[in-house]
Parts: structure tokens; C-alpha cells; sequence
């Protein structure tokens, strides 16, 4: 995989790249420049975390003789993401400023504890996630009613100050917690679940329904709301 600009990372399927110097100019509270004759473009506004994201675009170069049925070229494999800077507050008055950089820190990634399943009636069972090809998988009767259930710790949902501009002061905040579920086959009933900044529980579930037999892909990818991400993959398998 190219990865330019950057180098590449500690795992295969990673890299690393520079931030560019001028992202909060861009992509932030600061003026953006003026190109030409154009007009001026009014900085960005934040989320409601108080955060700035610069935008990140991955290419996948797949060789001709893996392209699958379709793909038009070897780059035709992209996904987009969003990363976090941090850029200050903007308009803020200098006693907030100052107590914002005191107590802001930067985002930690959150962690999923574990992921369970529950088939119908039955106790629920820790699922053991995969590393490459598991020939020994989790086995779902077909027509059963599954419940998945993401697990998360207390250490992870961090709080942060954000600037309310209506009440011109600092609030503190706690991140919210949300989980989306993606699956090979079978139907949730949900695409995504979680809990607010003011829920508590320390977990979320949602409700699968198989569809078809044969071998089944799971990921689950937990996001806190100031953009940090983890996620888990499991294989198991729909019996008859």
C-alpha cells in the first residue's frame, strides 16, 4: 500500500503522516487565506465538543490482478475520515482561554472491554474476536434471535470543557458514546447505538437477525464524540 504523503506505520495496514502546518487555518477558527481574487471565506465553526477535524482521504493501490469486478483502477478503493485537531477557542474572552488551555486534554482513543452475545433465551457469552482466519467459529442457529452487547470502561468516557457561547463561559462536558454495527448478513435492528453524555451505563445493545447460512463477518466500532475510535471484528458461523 502507498502511503504518500507519510511513511509507514508500526502494523501493515498502517501509516503515519505529518499534520499540515496551517490545518487550524483551514480547517479551524482561523481566517483561511485568500486566493486570488476571491472572496474572503469565514473560518469553520466547531462541533458541539468545541472541536475542529481535518479531513483525511485513503487510497488503497490494489494490484490489477486482485481487482475485483468493476473497479475502474487501482485506486479505486478510498475511504474518508475525519481527525481531530486542536486549534484553541475562538472569540472566547481571556479569562475562559486561559482556563481552557489549563484544564483541555487531548483526546484518547476509547477501548471496547468486550463484546457478548446472547442467542434467544440462553445465557450470554463473551465473543472471542479474530485474528486472521478463525477456523473454529461461534455457531448461530439460523432463525434465532441474537443480542450483541459492546462493552466499555469507565476510564475511557472523559470529560472535557467546551465553550458555550451563550452563556460566554466553560461548561464540562462528558463524552458521549456510540457503537455501529456492521454485519456480512442478517438484518439489525439498529445501525448504530450508544448513550448520551449524561447515560451512565457503561454498555449498549442491539438485536441481530440471521439471514442466511454460511460463515458471518462481524465488526463493531465504538466512537466517543470528540472523534476517537476503536472497533473489534469477529468471525462466526449460521448453522441450519
Amino acid at each position: 500500500m502507498n502511503a504518500l504523503p507519510g511513511t509507514e506505520g508500526p502494523t501493515p495496514t498502517t501509516f503515519q503522516a505529518p499534520m499540515p502546518d496551517n490545518a487550524c487555518q483551514l480547517f479551524g477558527p482561523q481566517s483561511p487565506p485568500v486566493v486570488g481574487n476571491a472572496p474572503a471565506i469565514r473560518p469553520r465553526d466547531p462541533d458541539v465538543t468545541g472541536g475542529y477535524y481535518l479531513p483525511v482521504r485513503v487510497g488503497l493501490n490494489v494490484p490489477q490482478e486482485l481487482w475485483r469486478p468493476g473497479m475502474a483502477t487501482q485506486d479505486a478503493l478510498v475511504g474518508f475520515g475525519l481527525e481531530r485537531i486542536f486549534c484553541g477557542l475562538a472569540y472566547a474572552p481571556a479569562d475562559a482561554l486561559r482556563q481552557y488551555n489549563q484544564t483541555y486534554q487531548p483526546n484518547q482513543n476509547p477501548r471496547i472491554d468486550f463484546v457478548s452475545y446472547q442467542i434467544d433465551d440462553n445465557n450470554a457469552q463473551v465473543l472471542e474476536p479474530a485474528v486472521g482466519f478463525t477456523p473454529s467459529r461461534t455457531q448461530i442457529p439460523m432463525g434465532s434471535t441474537v443480542m450483541f452487547e459492546a462493552s466499555w470502561t469507565d476510564d475511557v468516557v472523559e470529560s472535557y470543557p467546551a465553550y458555550d457561547v451563550l452563556s460566554r463561559t466553560l461548561k464540562t462536558h462528558r463524552e458521549a458514546m456510540r457503537v455501529s454495527w456492521y454485519a456480512t448478513s442478517g438484518v439489525f435492528d439498529h445501525d448504530t447505538t450508544g448513550r448520551s453524555e449524561d447515560e451512565t451505563d457503561l454498555y449498549t445493545d442491539n438485536i441481530w437477525h440471521p439471514d442466511q447460512i454460511g460463515p458471518l463477518h462481524l465488526w463493531v466500532v465504538l466512537r466517543d464524540s470528540r472523534g476517537g475510535v476503536d472497533s473489534a471484528y469477529f468471525q462466526l458461523e449460521i448453522t441450519p
